[in-house]
């Protein structure tokens, strides 16, 4: 490699050299008038015609020209290795370097020219060695105190010392490897230290510092979130710091679990749920939390979906929250996929729409079947099978409606008519049947009612007896002829309790077809059964007995 680019650096390096030492150069030996023989360069000044500017290994010198005795010339290759010559016996191995190299440009095949550069280059990179070896040694020493003042808590110190002091020096590569152990070193033990300080947010500091050194440390990503976990400003980062914890370790199940908590906090419930269905997968959280969770996602994520109109994708989620939530029913199911349908037949295509009108019909989908059938109607009124779908459940309605009439529940026949007379009427036959059971339901039920004022009303008047019967009771308990006023006739006070209770099951008995009654007889019968239980209040508790008005009620 040296052999084939050796000329082109030295062509290069010559007009370097002669560019900087002057504008004309030639090799010579000076002789003085004293004799001394000088062997070097002379530099001509032209700005100063008494003098001759001399250059040799010694540095530069001026002569006058008066003591100068001669001046004899040599080729200048000549006089460029004899400089060289003259610095490398000295020591100046740069200079010499440079000597030479200038020599070689005049004659780049000049094996003796090119052996003195070697014998120059092995020189420097021996004393370089020396001085390198050295430095190292200082830098070892740093790094030594460097760890010592780590673990003695003289954090500032040892950062002064890997972030500057050392790196001046220039470390080797081993060395660089130590500085970055160090510096992470340093970093992890004054964040835990801030930690225990209760300094959280200087702690962050140098986890982060730390992690720019190396992003696989796990401890610094969980220590970042236990800090960053209650701070809602910071979600970002924590969210980042548990993807890296799971990068690092996939199986971390409690990270993957903080992970997904996140998500669903911040609304993201496809994240959210693509974490949580990978704890799950694992069959170690079956019936816990999570499924609720993921439960919670799908219900938003098919809602919104189908507020999309991407039924498609809402259909396979609400089949997967199936899976997970016990109150999750077919209905919306049947629903989700009617609309999926619905959109992909068009709303057009009548005998498709019919055909899942029908269908959602049979799946107990009754409003959707009709919105359905009657948004048709409307579009389409003469369509046949419209028209046909319309009477089958008109039919059917009428038929629930006749039925309830033939089992007497004329209430029930009377709903179930209005609603069949208002849904279908348009049908004239329809509306027909549906007012005649509507008419002969009313006739029915006013009929139920007399019969049950009339039952009342027996009812009634047997709860009056008995009431009247348990009053003459507690008017014979008292003996007055007795010493003791407060004892009582034992078979007396029985058979007033006996009527009394009598009396108030024929009263509760009447208040039960209190449809029948008006109001101010279901008044006559409260009042009676607040006399009843003051009564019997009184004779199941020897409280003071109420006094008994003619009326037969309590004052």
């Amino acid at each position: 490699m040296r052999s084939v680019s050796r000329n082109v650096f030295c062509e290069v390096l010559a007009m370097l050299t002669l560019t900087v030492l002057a504008p004309a150069a030639r090799a010579d030996i000076v002789i003085l008038t004293t004799g001394e023989r000088f062997e070097g360069i002379i530099v001509q000044s032209q700005s100063d015609s008494e003098s001759v500017l001399f250059r040799d290994s010694r540095g530069e010198v001026k002569f006058s020209r008066d003591r100068i005795r001669s001046i004899e010339d040599e080729p200048d290759a000549v006089d460029w290795m004899k400089l060289g010559d003259q610095n490398l016996s000295r020591g100046r191995y740069e200079a010499a370097l440079e000597a030479y190299r200038a020599s070689l440009t005049y004659d780049p095949t000049d094996a003796k020219v090119q052996e003195r550069i070697d014998q120059t280059e092995t020189a420097i990179h021996r004393v370089d060695d020396k001085n390198r070896l050295g430095q190292l040694q200082a830098i070892d020493a740093l790094l030594d105190q460097t760890a010592k003042d780590i673990e003695e808590r003289r954090y500032a110190r040892a950062e002064d010392a890997l972030t500057t002091r050392i790196l001046v020096l220039g470390p080797s590569l081993e060395q660089k490897k130590r500085i970055l152990d160090l510096t992470k070193t340093l970093h992890r033990e004054w964040a835990n230290d801030w930690l225990d300080r209760l300094e959280p947010t200087s702690a962050a500091d140098h986890f982060q510092q730390l992690l720019k050194l190396d992003p696989t440390d796990e401890d610094s990503y969980r220590k970042l979130v236990q800090i960053w976990g209650g701070m809602s400003e910071k979600t970002g980062q924590v969210v980042e710091a548990l993807k890296m914890q799971l990068t690092i370790r996939p199986d971390d199940k409690e990270a993957r679990r903080e992970l997904a908590d996140k998500y669903f906090e911040q609304k993201q419930y496809d994240l959210a749920l693509e974490q949580y269905s990978i704890l799950h997968d694992t069959g170690e959280f079956k019936g816990t939390m999570i499924e609720a969770r993921m439960a919670d996602c799908l219900t938003v994520l098919y809602r919104n979906a189908a507020s999309d109109k991407d039924f498609d994708k809402a259909v396979e989620l609400y089949k997967r929250l199936k899976i997970y939530s016990p109150i999750a029913g077919d209905d919306t199911l049947h629903e989700l996929e009617f609309y999926r349908d619905a959109l992909e037949a068009g709303a057009d295509n009548v005998p498709e729409r019919v055909r899942l009108a029908l269908l959602a019909r049979s799946q107990g989908l009754n409003t959707l079947a009709f919105n359905e059938i009657n948004r048709l109607k409307t579009q389409f009124p003469d369509n046949a099978q419209v028209n046909a779908a319309l009477k089958s459940w008109a039919d059917e309605l009428l038929a629930q409606a006749q039925n309830a009439f033939k089992s007497m529940r004329y209430q029930d026949a009377t709903m179930l008519a209005s609603r069949c007379k208002k849904e279908y009427g348009f049908f004239q036959d329809i509306d027909l049947e549906c007012t005649k059971i509507i008419n002969n339901s009313q006739v029915e039920l006013e009929r139920e009612r007399l019969e049950k004022s009339k039952m009342a009303l027996e009812y009634k008047k047997n709860g009056d007896a008995n009431l009247q019967k348990g009053l003459y009771y507690v008017e014979n308990m008292k003996d007055t002829e007795r010493s003791n006023p407060n004892v009582y006739v034992v078979s007396d006070k029985q058979q007033a309790i006996k009527h009394f209770q009598l009396a108030l099951d024929w009263y509760n008995r009447a208040l039960n077809e209190s449809t029948g009654l008006d109001n101010v007889t279901r008044q006559e019968i409260n009042e009676s059964v607040s006399t009843v239980q003051t009564y019997l209040a009184a004779l199941t508790s020897n409280k003071p007995m109420p006094s008994i008005p003619r009326t037969g009620r309590v004052r």
